[in-house]
């Protein structure tokens, strides 16, 4: 498409010398159609298709979120009740560099400071600060504290897990497959999950209403039962990052139990500030073109 545009400007300009004679109009006209045609064309998808993704959004310190939380539970008979109401914070703390296992990386760390009021009169508390990878935004590692003995419990990745595969499309899916080591003692497991990106929904929140959002449905195996498996739904809007979430219990025949949600309330987040993918020189180029030449044709006619 560029070739071809760059082809046809050549042409134009091999035809100056005859529109300075007052020749051969009808053959300028032709070629700035053409040039008014492609431009409009490489327009469209640099500003149509180029936005289709949800690209990798670009935290700074300061930047946080904050939900209310709703913790269910079940009776014997299948009735539902709420086992706890909290709050959760997720803030950006900053960027830093940190080594593990020899390897140096550099980061983006996030505070998530969870508070939960129980049913039956308890309080839990617990931050996880999480270590980002700045480039693709997986997980290297996590550190928690919780209520009572605040002993810090750390875990590393290998691989980080990537739980947004940037950028992301409808359709788009991706397995996690990690080894976790639990430091000090050095146990290890593994987490398998399988993440897909399942489309886009307008949701609802305290903050307000966000359209076109992007669904991921992460599944992973469940700590119930080997015939159930754990489903979690991200609604991704690229003005917020995550305002809504959900996790199910679901088994074998495809059977939902909610079993808690978190509703976006306030937030500070400006991602149109720092994007990281912007048309930028070559969009103004595009766009002073096309006001050039559609002024210079309807002057000619």
């Amino acid at each position: 498409m560029f070739l071809f545009f760059f082809t046809t400007l050549e042409k134009y300009f091999k035809l100056k010398n005859v529109l300075i004679k007052g020749e051969g109009m009808g053959e300028m006209r032709k070629y700035l159609k053409i040039m008014l045609a492609n431009l409009l064309v490489i327009f469209v998808l640099i500003t149509g298709f180029g936005n289709a993704d949800l690209e990798k959004p670009v935290f700074e310190k300061g930047d946080y979120w904050i939900y209310d939380i709703t913790l269910y539970n079940y009776y014997a008979n299948g009735t539902q009740y709420v086992e706890g109401l909290g709050t959760l914070k997720t803030e950006v703390v900053k960027r830093d560099k940190i080594t593990i296992n020899g390897e140096t990386h550099n980061v983006v760390i996030l505070n998530n400071t969870l508070r939960v009021d129980y049913s039956d009169g308890t309080r839990e508390t617990s931050v996880v600060t999480r270590y980002l990878d700045e480039n693709t935004l997986a997980v290297l590692k996590e550190k928690e504290q919780s209520t009572g003995t605040w002993k810090v419990t750390e875990a590393i990745y290998d691989p980080p897990i990537l739980y947004y595969n940037y950028p992301l499309s409808i359709g788009k899916n991706w397995t996690i497959n990690s080894t976790v080591t639990f430091l000090p003692d050095g146990n290890t497991t593994q987490y398998i999950a399988f993440c897909t990106c399942i489309g886009k929904q307008n949701i609802t929140t305290k903050a307000g209403v966000f359209r076109n959002c992007y669904v991921v449905r992460r599944v992973e195996p469940s700590y119930v039962s080997n015939d159930t498996y754990l489903s979690y739904y991200f609604a991704i809007h690229p003005d917020t990052y995550i305002c809504f979430f959900e996790e199910y219990l679901t088994n074998q025949t495809g059977g939902n139990i909610l079993m808690s949600y978190a509703n976006l309330t306030s937030y500070s987040y400006s991602p149109g500030k720092r994007s990281e993918k912007t048309p930028g020189f070559e969009m103004l180029v595009m766009i002073s073109s096309l006001i050039i030449i559609h002024v210079y044709l309807r002057k000619r006619r």
